[in-house]
């Protein structure tokens, strides 16, 4: 029965951790693709200049809050993932640590 449990946290922490992994990689791909579309569409020769300067102002923050903001953000939520699949869960080790009275 004890094994019933810990496998069930074991897949419950698998699937904690690969959400925040695809968490993290889709606030980065978001982003990505957001700097991309800025980048094309003041880059058009359709566009007036008034235009042109709003996408390039939304293109300057999106730089910026990629470096400062999303950067830091998808490290995190990856580092947390991958340390929730590496690490093993603390609960099994207090209890194999703790002695019956």
């Amino acid at each position: 029965m004890k094994w019933v449990e810990k496998n069930r946290k074991s897949k419950l922490a698998i699937w904690i951790a690969l959400l925040l992994i695809i968490a993290g990689l889709s606030i980065w791909l978001c982003s990505v693709i957001e700097m991309f579309g800025s980048e094309v569409t003041s880059s058009t020769q359709a566009v007036v200049e008034q235009e042109f300067w709003f996408y390039e102002g939304a293109l300057q923050l999106w730089k910026s809050a990629y470096v400062i903001v999303i950067l830091a953000a998808t490290g995190i939520l990856i580092a947390a993932g991958m340390v929730t699949i590496l690490v093993p869960q603390p609960h099994g080790i207090h209890k194999k640590g703790q002695t019956k009275r």
